[in-house]
């Protein structure tokens, strides 16, 4: 059940663009431990990274080729992608929830200019 990821939290009052100190988001490292014990539990891929390379790149293929034919699994595709992002990001010990917060506040601090339609990084 979904809600149980579900966390208030404390970020920084610029991440996410949120009037507030508090927010809703998602627990990805809950998530991160679900998928990771389901993949263990149906004997899934544990320890070759470079496959879990390979099959996220299957899915991401998979996604594009239902947002060109306008299929409707379009969704259940990115969630694939995620599962296997995940478990990557676990075989390889990275607190993914941690890192994405950290380029998000990054990303906000770049400055850019933009020159004949096309964005460029003049800061950070």
């Amino acid at each position: 059940m979904v809600e149980h990821f579900l966390d208030v939290k404390r970020v920084p009052s610029s991440s996410l663009g949120a009037p507030t100190s508090l927010i809703n988001m998602i627990d990805l490292n809950k998530i991160q431990k679900e998928i990771w014990d389901n993949k263990i539990s149906k004997g899934f891929n544990t320890t070759d990274v470079n496959l879990e390379f390979c099959l996220a790149y299957e899915e991401l293929s998979e996604a594009f080729r239902a947002y060109r034919k306008k299929l409707p699994d379009l969704g259940e595709e990115f969630a694939d992608i995620m599962i296997y992002i995940l478990a990557l990001t676990r075989m390889l010990d990275i607190d993914l929830e941690k890192e994405l917060l950290a380029k998000i506040d990054k990303n906000e601090k770049r400055e850019y200019k933009k020159i004949r339609g096309i964005n460029f990084r003049v800061k950070g």
